[in-house]
């Protein structure tokens, strides 16, 4: 594809990455952040529903650490700080998303800081940041000693529906309440083209290849933990991802694979964050073996 041309495919724009600009949308960022943040409340919501205050608590918490992280960095290197962009709101909940209910506030604390001082603004801020953010503030409380024993392990018995529409039971995180309400979420972002339907599907495949041919189930797999949650908004997410269609394929099927692979191999619930970091790190590199179209949302103005 020579320089400057442009195709459609699956409702997004592409075009080649030799010249910039790379990215055109008629969206600001804040705007784009609004929305993706009102795609997480409907998994807010039912998280609220189940643990209550707990849950109140811990977001709460997490959006006031957030924000005072990034506003701290930014008042000691003379960086502009703007609230109104919604981007530490969003990685506060999305954070507090991987918790189990009940932590302790030094824990959000912690991680919270984590997610935004060493997960973004150590790399210059937003648009600039190699791994996931909530992923970074959580894989720093996950070396903590004693930390692993309150992280909820999945039980795969068979497939779990009471969880698709709310589960009321415990040892879950706060993310992890209601497969119904990820999905409502995962639409809103799929039909306002906020994120490409084809990086989740990649990751739902791999995952559940991947599981059907250990001799697992694949069902179960998929409806346990955070699978689904992580496959439409951790993910999807462009800054960390490769911007070419064939790096992001191989990235979004890599972390799917991966998951599958820790699952087995380490036995641990955050197998899916460790698999994401692992692919977050090499998508520089996908995006060299696949030069030539990069994906753009093509979204139109309300």
């Amino acid at each position: 594809m020579g320089s400057g041309s442009e195709r459609n495919f699956s409702g997004m724009m592409l075009t080649d990455t030799k010249q910039p600009p790379f990215l055109r949308t008629p969206d600001s960022t804040s705007r784009m952040s609004r929305r993706f943040f009102a795609a997480l409340l409907p998994v807010l919501a039912a998280s609220v529903w189940v643990f209550r205050w707990s849950a109140v608590q811990t977001f709460s918490l997490s959006v006031i650490f957030c924000v005072l992280a990034e506003l701290f960095w930014s008042r000691a290197f003379g960086k502009s700080f703007r609230i109104r962009e919604w981007s530490s709101a969003t990685t506060a909940v999305l954070f507090a998303f991987l918790l189990p209910p009940g932590v302790s506030w030094w824990a959000v604390l912690l991680g919270s800081f984590a997610a935004i001082l060493l997960g973004k603004m150590i790399f210059g801020g937003l648009g600039q940041n190699l791994f996931n953010p909530p992923l970074v503030g959580f894989a720093v409380l996950t070396v903590l000693p004693g930390f692993d024993a309150v992280i909820s392990r999945e039980v795969l018995t068979g497939p779990d529906w009471g969880s698709v529409f709310l589960e009321t039971g415990t040892g879950m995180t706060m993310g992890d309440v209601s497969k119904a309400a990820v999905l409502f979420g995962a639409a809103l972002l799929v039909t306002r083209r906020l994120i490409p339907l084809w990086s989740p599907f990649f990751y739902l495949a791999a995952f559940g290849t991947l599981s059907w041919l250990f001799g697992r189930n694949p069902l179960a797999d998929l409806l346990a933990g955070n699978t689904l949650l992580f496959a439409f908004f951790y993910v999807t997410d462009f800054v960390t991802a490769p911007v070419t269609f064939r790096g992001r394929m191989i990235f979004s099927a890599g972390a799917g694979a991966l998951t599958v692979l820790l699952k087995i191999g380490q036995d641990t619930p955050a197998a899916g964050i460790y698999a994401l970091l692992l692919m977050n790190a090499v998508a520089p590199l996908l995006d060299s073996f696949s030069p030539g179209t990069v994906s753009k949302r093509r979204s139109q103005p309300e």
